[in-house]
C-alpha cells in the first residue's frame, strides 16, 4: 500500500515496493521537495512528512519488519537512510534549515532516534551488528557535527547537544559487544551545553562504559578504552 499527498509546486516522489504487506505513507507540502523510497522485503513500513521547500529524502529498506518514521520541517534538509536486515527501526525528525542525517543500519533489531533542531547540523550514524541503540539529539543549535560508528552487538550510544549549543563536534566509535555511552537507552552519555566543544570516545572490546558532560565553550574531551 502506498499513499502519497503532495501540496505545492514541483514536488517529486518515487516509491518502489517489492514483497508483501509493505506500506508507505508520504506527505509533501511546499515546493521542490523530493523523495526516493525503495522497500524490498515483507512488512516494511515508511511514514514520511516533508513540510517546507527543497527537502530531500532517500530511503532504502531491505529485509523484513523494518520501520522508518521520518519528518522534515523547514528548508533544504536532507535524509539519507538505509536499513538492511530485519526488525530495524529509525525515527528521525529535522526542524530548521540545512540539516543533514546520513544513517546506515545493517543487521537485526537495531534502533535509531535522531533529532536535529536548528540549522546546518550534520549527523552521521553507521551501525553494523544486532540489537544496537543510538540516540542522537540536537535540541536547538547550529553547525553541530555528530559522527557515530558501532560495529558489534548490544551497544548503546546516547548523545545530547542542549538547546543553544553551536559548532560542537562529537566523534564516537564502538567496536565489540555490550559497550555503553550512557548506562541505559536515552540515559546521559555525551551531554554538551555550550559552543565550540569537542568530544571523542573510542571503545573497543566488551562491556566498556563511558560518560562525558561538557558545560561551557571551547572544551576538548577524549576517552579511549581498549
Amino acid at each position: 500500500t502506498v499513499t502519497v499527498t503532495q501540496t505545492g509546486d514541483d514536488n517529486y516522489n518515487r516509491t518502489f515496493q517489492t514483497g508483501d504487506f509493505n506500506s508507505a505513507i508520504i506527505g509533501q507540502t511546499g515546493n521542490f521537495n523530493d523523495n526516493f523510497a525503495d522497500q524490498d522485503g515483507n512488512n516494511n513500513n515508511l511514514t514520511l512528512s516533508q513540510i517546507g521547500n527543497s527537502n530531500y529524502t532517500d530511503l532504502l529498506q531491505e529485509g523484513n519488519n523494518n520501520i522508518a518514521e521520518l519528518e522534515q520541517l523547514g528548508d533544504g534538509n536532507d535524509i539519507y537512510m538505509s536499513q538492511e536486515g530485519n526488525n530495524n527501526e529509525v525515527y528521525a525528525d529535522q526542524t530548521g534549515n540545512g540539516n543533514v542525517l546520513t544513517a546506515d543500519q545493517i543487521g537485526e533489531g537495531n534502533l535509531l532516534y535522531s533529532t536535529q533542531d536548528g540549522n546546518n547540523n550534520i549527523t552521521t550514524v553507521l551501525t553494523e551488528g544486532d540489537f544496537n541503540f543510538v540516540s542522537a539529539m540536537v535540541a536547538g543549535g547550529e553547525g553541530n557535527v555528530i559522527d557515530i560508528a558501532q560495529d558489534g552487538d548490544g551497544n548503546i550510544t546516547n548523545v545530547e547537544l542542549q538547546d543553544g549549543s553551536d559548532f560542537n563536534n562529537v566523534d564516537i566509535s564502538q567496536t565489540g559487544d555490550d559497550n555503553m555511552i550512557g548506562e541505559t537507552m536515552f540515559g546521559d552519555g555525551v551531554v554538551i551545553s555550550g559552543d565550540l566543544n569537542q568530544s571523542s570516545i573510542s571503545q573497543n572490546g566488551f562491556m566498556n562504559s563511558a560518560k562525558t558532560t561538557i558545560t561551557g565553550n571551547g572544551n576538548i574531551s577524549g576517552i579511549i578504552q581498549h
